[in-house]
């Protein structure tokens, strides 16, 4: 039997890369940082200029925003789902949340859904 010489999958060279795969790499290397072939000084130039524009302004205030919200809401929800365990979860003796202490759940009208 002759020997069979596969390429792609099977290539054992460290090396070797097809051509497309390297353009796709350059072209996603680019995407992930785009200054990098920039001097330092025109990208400092860039990002400074990028700073004072008006979304930049206040953009670690809404990042916090996002992020108190962002917990807030997974709060909200576990919260919820261990008042779902109390209420209904299996060896639940009662389904009234007053027997637990959370009786002040069952009479807001805003938590009433549970």
């Amino acid at each position: 039997p002759s020997p069979t010489n596969l390429c792609g999958l099977f290539d054992d060279a460290p090396n070797h890369k097809l051509e497309e795969d390297q353009e796709e790499e350059e072209e996603f290397d680019y995407l992930a940082t785009p200054f990098a072939s920039l001097p330092p000084t025109l990208q400092n130039e860039i990002y400074t200029a990028e700073s004072q524009t008006p979304s930049a302004q206040n953009r670690l205030q809404r990042i916090l925003l996002y992020v108190a919200l962002a917990v807030l809401g997974a709060s909200i929800a576990f919260f919820n789902a261990f008042l779902e365990n109390l209420r209904y979860g299996e060896g639940s003796p009662s389904s009234d949340l007053a027997a637990y202490g959370f009786e002040w759940v069952e009479g807001d009208g805003i938590s009433d859904f549970l």
